[in-house]
């Protein structure tokens, strides 16, 4: 079975890049429905399952770097993070 890493975003307009960039670092994105949030499932089958939450973790926050998107990475679970505006 695919292990995926679930990142919830609080911003529509910061799916599509953020899944561009995901896809350009090799991991395959996949928009999910989950309460009418923003929610994306990000999985690479070249990384063992044991590694992909801390890779998919890392590429998250070099996005938020090179882009200057004002969020904050949260760990909510183990394989779920969400991405939200400061204060939240």
């Amino acid at each position: 079975m695919e292990c995926a890493i679930r990142v919830k975003l609080a911003r529509e307009v910061d799916t599509g890049p953020l899944k561009s960039y995901l896809a350009g670092r090799g991991f395959v994105v996949r928009r999910v429905g989950d309460d009418g949030a923003t929610t994306l499932d990000v999985v690479d089958p070249a990384v063992e399952d044991d590694r992909l939450a801390g890779e998919v973790w890392d590429a998250m926050t070099s996005w938020l770097d090179a882009s200057g998107t004002p969020l904050v990475p949260t760990v909510v679970e183990p394989r779920e993070y969400a991405l939200v505006p400061p204060g939240d």
